[in-house]
């Protein structure tokens, strides 16, 4: 047999510890399952962001990048990696202005970035986030969002890699941080 009970206000609570709404800042009222009784506590929460460098372009058209190959540095510019400090669930935002800019080739071309767990050697579930065009001299600069809920099993480094595909001509190809954009990847810890 299992005992219910329904709350209809904190404040009835005869589990909590102590006063209710006394608690010191930065606290919340978190469930303890081994005593069985709510406890006011800091929640187990982080959070990080990192950025490109102002003014620098993740450049995928530059010598020796091949086609349908993920690339973490392109063009001497590194996308932006947040460091997880432990195992817990995530939420991953990243944003993008992703440029693409085809000069020949047939068919359709796509620029596409993802969220990388580098040590797990895994793409973060469902982040990632593509531009596509089949238009030959038509220049593309869209702002992109890439996100992602992952369950990190330890600490890791969750790094942003990029990708273009198709065309043999490039007039620009990317993700660049400029006045009319920028690039960043940031973290929220959810549990």
């Amino acid at each position: 047999m299992v005992a219910t009970r329904t709350l209809t206000r904190v404040v009835d609570l005869d589990d909590g510890p102590g006063v209710l709404g006394s608690g010191a800042n930065q606290q919340a009222l978190l469930w303890d399952n081994p005593t069985g009784k709510f406890k006011a506590a800091a929640p187990n929460l982080a959070s990080g962001v990192a950025y490109n460098s102002p003014n620098s372009n993740f450049d995928l058209a530059a010598g020796g990048i091949v086609n349908d190959t993920w690339y973490a540095t392109a063009g001497g510019v590194t996308l932006p990696a947040v460091a997880l400090p432990a195992a817990g669930t995530y939420l991953l935002t990243g944003m993008v202005r992703a440029v693409l800019y085809v000069t020949s080739g047939a068919g359709s071309a796509y620029v596409s970035f993802r969220l990388w767990d580098v040590q797990g050697a895994v793409q973060v579930p469902g982040s990632s986030a593509c531009l596509g065009t089949n238009q030959v001299n038509v220049a593309y600069h869209v702002s992109m969002q890439i996100l992602g809920l992952y369950s990190a099993p330890a600490a890791r480094t969750i790094q942003m890699q990029g990708m273009r595909s198709v065309a043999t001509g490039w007039g620009g190809v990317g993700a660049w941080w400029d006045g009319y954009g920028s690039v960043s990847l940031s973290y929220a810890r959810l549990a």
